[in-house]
């Protein structure tokens, strides 16, 4: 956890997989409105960090809009993976209405009991 004065751009990544018709997708994304979110990060790292510590994205990046470009729309998403279990990867949970859900044991025991 170092380097926070210095610039780095990070990708967060959606996975699809089909086998017929059926329609898994790893994460869901980050929140369809990012005002929340990046306020949450801007304060948590404190002051001097401001837009280092937002997310960013296109229109064509929106988790829905990616999928429809593969020709998938929501309702299609059979199952949902999500890990870890955070709100850049579960934000979107219900945009997915006939998913399955499968979340980490170790992701669900440190959201609910952390260690730390």
């Amino acid at each position: 956890m170092t380097g926070f004065h210095e610039w780095a751009l990070l990708n967060f990544y959606r996975v699809v997989a089909r086998k017929g018709d059926t329609v898994a997708i790893l994460n869901t994304g980050p929140p369809s409105d990012l005002t929340d979110i990046n306020a949450y990060w801007e304060i948590s790292f404190g002051p001097g960090y401001g837009e280092r510590t937002q997310i960013v994205r296109t229109e064509e990046e929106r988790p829905v809009t990616a999928l429809r470009s593969l020709g998938i729309e929501p309702e299609d998403v059979d199952h949902v993976i999500v890990t870890p279990l955070v709100a850049y990867t579960a934000a979107d949970l219900s945009a997915f209405p006939n998913a399955i859900y499968t979340i980490g044991r170790r992701g669900w025991v440190e959201r609910l009991a952390p260690t730390h």
